[in-house]
């Protein structure tokens, strides 16, 4: 998976911090976005040689082992002064792992819709695109929440199973 394709955006926005995108650069931003995601997902499942069976418990452990083994793996991770690290293509795997679980939670869940985060202004996902339709929750980000948790997987604070936690988190608030 030496080649496994990065997450960059279009080059309008790709080099303009997020928190100070304009309204059309978010939806230029989610547009691309909503464009990408499904083709991201399907060369995920294939570079791990994995199908979705559409049962999300087995699914999402299963791939969530194999992306684990990945990230301690070049080119997902490197070695820096004793510490483990990782790389833009590790993000990118993260990131398409976290549409993936969007997608098994859209599934399951027809009202759960993408939307670009609005406001407030302050919050850390302000103009990306997020996960509504939850009760008693605002929204989930699932690639933020993601590739946060691969980097917990390679210092050892998360494990395999991390993509099937939030899935049923979610589950309690759909």
């Amino acid at each position: 998976m030496k080649d496994y394709p990065l997450f960059i955006p279009p080059e309008q926005v790709h080099s303009i911090p997020q928190k100070n995108w304009n309204a059309s650069q978010a939806e230029l931003y989610f547009e691309w976005f909503m464009s990408v995601k499904d083709d991201r997902v399907n060369y995920l499942l294939t570079a791990l040689n994995e199908v979705y069976s559409n049962d999300p418990e087995s699914d999402l452990k299963r791939i969530g082992s194999k992306v684990y083994d990945e990230l301690f793996k070049a080119p997902f991770s490197e070695r820096e002064n004793g510490t483990i690290k990782i790389t833009n293509r590790g993000l990118a795997m993260a990131a398409d792992v976290g549409i993936l679980l969007a997608n098994v939670l859209m599934f399951n869940n027809s009202h759960i819709k993408w939307e670009i985060l609005k406001k407030p202004k302050s919050d850390l996902s302000y103009r990306l695109p997020v996960l509504t339709g939850f009760v008693g929750l605002d929204y989930i980000e699932p690639i933020r929440y993601s590739t946060g948790n691969s980097r917990a997987i390679l210092m050892g604070e998360e494990n395999a199973d991390v993509w099937w936690k939030l899935y049923e988190a979610a589950q309690e608030k759909v």
